[in-house]
């Protein structure tokens, strides 16, 4: 899964009822935010991730 892009996360995680809420998403977070240090783009991948489920769910 870590093939998928933060974007994509968002998406899927629309289709799988997941609120539009990035820590909700156990296996974003797992793949893409834990480990990351104190300033190391994790607000950056959450609006991408959050882009993701809004293009999902205007479409």
């Amino acid at each position: 899964m870590k093939n998928l892009t933060a974007k994509e996360f968002g998406r899927n995680a629309f289709n799988n009822g997941i609120k539009r809420v990035p820590c909700l998403d156990v296996a974003f977070l797992d793949t893409h935010i834990k480990g990351l240090p104190v300033g190391g783009g994790a607000s950056e991948l959450m609006k991408q991730w959050t882009a993701g489920w809004d293009e999902e769910n205007f479409r």
